[in-house]
């Protein structure tokens, strides 16, 4: 069973991913969107949520060009999203999920050690067929379930909330819109997930 209170307990929440958090095919801002009404709701005057993702952002790039702006927000939890990118390689060598893994752990020990938090979203389910007419991203549905296996472990190990969206979307090709990313409907399916361990 998945752990709960994952993000309630802080504050100031900085999501840094990629497009899937940045809310890409949904106008309405994805599941960081409804993540951000929910968490300031519960208490607007202190309660906060930056969203700091971009499309196509690998955690490699992130990691050098966003983590600091996201300190630079002073959160009390920087939620991770991102992996999946690396593993296609869209800024150059294809990594491993085991590269993705290492990074990540380098990654969230540098958050730490500003003293924030550190939740990490693994990666989502995709159609591994759609995407390759659709979206094209060079990537295999096995590399990203191994990712996910990984840092389902690895996190809770290492003392970080883990957020799993991989059964939210599993087997419904009909809720992305080229293969990869979700639209308005499947985003609100990764959003209840995110919800259950709110």
């Amino acid at each position: 069973m998945a752990a709960t209170g994952v993000l309630s307990g802080f504050r100031c929440i900085v999501i840094v991913g990629d497009s899937i958090a940045y809310g890409r095919a949904d106008a309405s801002g994805g599941w960081a969107h409804r993540l951000a009404e929910h968490h300031i709701a519960r208490d607007e005057q202190n309660n906060r949520v930056f969203n700091l993702s971009w499309p196509g952002a690998t955690l490699h790039a992130l990691a050098q060009d966003t983590v600091d702006e996201a300190l630079s927000r002073r959160p009390d939890a920087v939620l991770l999203a991102a992996g999946i990118n690396d593993l296609a390689g869209v800024d150059g060598a294809k990594a491993s999920p085991l590269d993705v893994l290492t990074l990540m752990d380098l990654t969230a020990d540098a958050i730490a050690r500003r003293g924030a938090g550190v939740v990490v979203m693994g990666p989502c389910w995709f159609d591994e067929k759609a995407n390759g007419s659709g979206m094209g991203l060079d990537v295999t549905l096995s590399a990203a379930g191994m990712l996910r296996r990984a840092l389902s472990q690895w996190a809770p190990d290492n003392g970080h909330g883990f957020i799993d969206p991989w059964p939210a979307l599993e087997g419904r090709a009909d809720l992305l819109v080229d293969g990869i990313h979700p639209g308005p409907a499947g985003h609100e399916l990764l959003w209840r997930a995110v919800r259950d361990v709110y």
